[in-house]
C-alpha cells in the first residue's frame, strides 16, 4: 500500500475548497496501550454517524426537482436530470417531477485574490434519487430517498504544473453502521493512469478502489482521517450550499407572488 500517495490524496480533498462549517466531529483523544485500536474503532462508528445524518438531510433537497430555479450564486452550476449509471444526464425539461438526480457544480481559480490566477478548480455533487414523483410545489413536494451521491473535486494549477481529479462515490449513503466497501474511490494525478476506473491492486491509491482497503491502524488511522478532515466537511458544505439554493429561490417566488397580488389589489382601485 503506498501510503504517501493515499496521504497526497486525502490532503487534496481536505485542502481543495477547504470549508469550516464550525460542526466538524472531533477526534477523540486516544489512550495509550490497548486501547488505541478500539478508539480508531470508536471514532469510525461516530464518523460514519455523523456523515449518515448528513446523508438524511439531504434528502429533503429533491425539492428543488420541481423548483423552478432563477437565481444562482457566482460560479454555480446546477442541473436536474435523469440517472444513468454512476451519471445525472441533464434534462431538457428541468421541472419533469420524472427527474431523479440532482447535479450541483462550483467553479474557482487557484489563487483567485491574486493579480495572476494560477489555474482552476472546481468541485461537484450529485445526489441520486428513488424515482417517485414529486409534487408540483416545492413546498408540498417529500423528501425522496437517497439512493447514492458522487463527489468530485479537480484541480490544475498551470504553475506548479499539478493536475488532480478524485471522485467519491457512495453507493449506499443511507446503510447502517460500517459500509465501507460501498465507497470507491478513484483517483488521477497529471491524467494518470489515463483508465483511471481500473482497479489496479498491485498500484493502490491510483484508478479506482475501496474505502474499506484504506489503513485504519495505530501507526495510519487514515481512513478516519479521510472521513472527518475530507469527506464530512465536503458533504456538509455541499448540504448548505442546496440549502442555500433553494431558500434563496423560494424567497425570490414570495416576492414575486407579493408583486404581482399587489399589482392586482392596484389595478382593481383604477
Amino acid at each position: 500500500m503506498n501510503q504517501l500517495l493515499l496521504i497526497l490524496l486525502f490532503a487534496t480533498l481536505s485542502s481543495i475548497f477547504s470549508q469550516s462549517t464550525g460542526n466538524e466531529p472531533r477526534m477523540v483523544a486516544p489512550n495509550t496501550g490497548n486501547q488505541f485500536s478500539q478508539n480508531i474503532v470508536n471514532e469510525e462508528k461516530r464518523l460514519d454517524e455523523a456523515i449518515r445524518s448528513v446523508y438524511d438531510s439531504m434528502q429533503v433537497h429533491a425539492r428543488l426537482i420541481s423548483m423552478k430555479i432563477k437565481d444562482l450564486p457566482r460560479n454555480t452550476v446546477i442541473y436536474k436530470g435523469k440517472i444513468k449509471g454512476n451519471d445525472c444526464i441533464e434534462d431538457a425539461v428541468q421541472e419533469d417531477l420524472q427527474n431523479n438526480c440532482l447535479k450541483l457544480e462550483i467553479f474557482d481559480f487557484i489563487g483567485a485574490g491574486s493579480p495572476k490566477p494560477s489555474g482552476a478548480k472546481s468541485k461537484s455533487l450529485v445526489l441520486f434519487f428513488d424515482s417517485d414523483a414529486g409534487d408540483p410545489n416545492p413546498r408540498l413536494s417529500p423528501p425522496r430517498k437517497l439512493n447514492k451521491i458522487k463527489l468530485s473535486i479537480y484541480s490544475n494549477d498551470l504553475v506548479s504544473l499539478d493536475k488532480s481529479f478524485v471522485e467519491v462515490i457512495d453507493e449506499d449513503p443511507l446503510a447502517a453502521g460500517d459500509h465501507n466497501e460501498k465507497i470507491t474511490i478513484r483517483a488521477q494525478y497529471d491524467d494518470l493512469p489515463q483508465d483511471s476506473d481500473k482497479e489496479r491492486p498491485s498500484e493502490f491509491s491510483f484508478g479506482r478502489f475501496k474505502l474499506s482497503l484504506v489503513d485504519n491502524t495505530k501507526s495510519n488511522p487514515l481512513r478516519n482521517e479521510f472521513k472527518r478532515e475530507s469527506m464530512f466537511k465536503q458533504l456538509r458544505y455541499f448540504h448548505e450550499y442546496y440549502t442555500k439554493i433553494y431558500d434563496f429561490n423560494d424567497l425570490k417566488l414570495i416576492k414575486r407572488i407579493n408583486q404581482n397580488k399587489q399589482k392586482s389589489v392596484n389595478s382593481l382601485k383604477y
